[in-house]
């Protein structure tokens, strides 16, 4: 096989999934015409988030924010008074003004295990090696209620890890 490599763009959607939020820096593309996939979703795939922009037209960005900020808020308060301090610390920006609604949290040395005992209680992370956890209470969807589910699951799956 004298025929030289294919030239490509390297994008997000053709990047390998099982590495690809690693964020190193380096294209590791998908196998087959997967890997020359750019920065659009499959088109199935955004037809599926119809039903969600049309809940969009039911509020608006303002109330969302607000929202936002108090679920991300009541978050913050959970996790400094219902896990022990030392288990994780909270390493996004304490001023709701300068985040969004997601908190990272570092947990020393036991990340990817907290992660797993998240996994298996049925909580979706987002682990970032090697070891912040990120939740992010979204105000479209999430609810008072699920925060304070995930806070008690955090610190239930945290008492667990080695």
């Amino acid at each position: 096989d004298d025929a030289p490599p294919l030239k490509r763009f390297a994008g997000w959607w053709g990047h390998e999934k099982g590495s690809r939020f690693r964020m190193e820096n380096k294209f590791v593309p998908s196998v087959g015409a997967a890997g020359f996939q750019l920065s659009n979703p499959p088109v199935l795939q955004v037809v599926s988030l119809l039903a969600s922009l049309e809940l969009y037209e039911q509020t608006t960005m303002q109330d969302l924010r607000a929202k936002s900020k108090l679920l991300t808020g009541y978050l913050e308060a959970l996790l400094n008074s219902l896990i022990p301090t030392g288990v994780c610390t909270i390493i996004t920006p304490t001023d709701p003004d300068q985040r969004g609604c997601q908190l990272s949290l570092l947990f020393p040395g036991v990340a990817a295990d907290v992660q797993k005992a998240l996994e298996a209680r049925g909580v979706v992370t987002d682990y970032r090696a090697p070891d912040v956890l990120r939740f992010a209470p979204v105000p479209l969807y999430s609810s008072f209620t699920d925060v304070w589910r995930l806070v008690k699951i955090v610190a239930d799956a945290a008492k667990s890890s080695p």
